[in-house]
């Protein structure tokens, strides 16, 4: 030891070094429910999950994320959403429980407690007003616990496509299955052929029924593109019934398609 230094300053030196090592903010696509041990929920755990650094969003249109944090169990926390430029997009926190259910926060703040396992789970919605320029946007999630905070930064790429002003088209909530169930079902019915069945979104404080909407987003764009919409490719695209991520590789399709 060395001479000099009181055990007890020591000590919380050692603390604060250690909290800073157990802090993490994870941000995960919307296909990866998260349940209160911070683990991904089983249907929605098959294949690797997708780094999120640089993910694209639609103007006009929501895109969304589930942001995990992690800390000591018990353990007050404050996390912040920031953004740089502030004020162009128009973001929304929800608290997120049994892997599905939201709970609307007022702000961008959250003074939360890690469960008894450690863990706090979120679901972050943008909203890009459609004059928004094509342009890269900053936005980061910062987890503090005293004076220690780690930061998770996203750097988002603002698409030129713009969904169009319209109803979202729906189909029936599937049971059971993974998160992409009902967006797959959602392009089979809209592009692909396969015969509708009448659908509600109903219960708006769902995971699923965002996951919805975004899908129906991507319905529209595809519809915007009329002929020169690659719909026999999207259609002919393996339907992975187990990673529910495999969906974005036609996400990725409609929105190259309409920059």
């Amino acid at each position: 030891m060395q001479a000099g230094l009181p055990l007890l300053w020591l000590t919380a030196a050692f603390s604060g070094a250690l909290a800073a090592q157990t802090l993490e903010a994870r941000f995960l696509s919307e296909f990866r429910r998260v349940g209160s041990d911070g683990g991904i929920v089983a249907s929605d755990a098959a294949g690797a999950p997708r780094e999120i650094i640089s993910p694209a969003i639609v103007r006009n249109g929501y895109t969304s994320f589930h942001l995990v944090v992690k800390g000591p169990p018990g353990v007050n926390f404050m996390l912040y959403i920031a953004s740089n430029p502030d004020r162009v997009l128009r973001p929304v926190l929800y608290r997120v429980s049994n892997g599905d259910r939201l709970e609307a926060l007022k702000g961008l703040s959250e003074p939360g407690k890690f469960n008894e396992r450690g863990v706090g789970v979120y679901w972050l919605d943008l909203w890009t007003p459609a004059s928004t320029p094509v342009r890269r946007i900053r936005v980061e999630a910062q987890l503090n616990v005293g004076q220690d905070f780690v930061i998770s930064p996203l750097e988002l790429r603002v698409q030129p496509g713009t969904v169009p002003a319209q109803a979202l088209p729906t189909v029936a909530r599937k049971t059971g299955g993974n998160s992409a169930a009902a967006p797959f079902a959602l392009l089979a019915q809209t592009l692909c052929g396969e015969t509708p069945t009448a659908g509600v979104m109903a219960d708006p404080l769902s995971v699923l029924t965002k996951i919805m909407r975004n899908a129906g987003q991507d319905m529209l764009l595809a519809r915007k593109l009329g002929a020169a919409a690659k719909k026999d490719d999207w259609c002919a695209e393996p339907r992975d019934g187990v990673n529910p991520e495999s969906y974005l590789r036609i996400r990725d399709a409609i929105w190259r398609a309409n920059q």
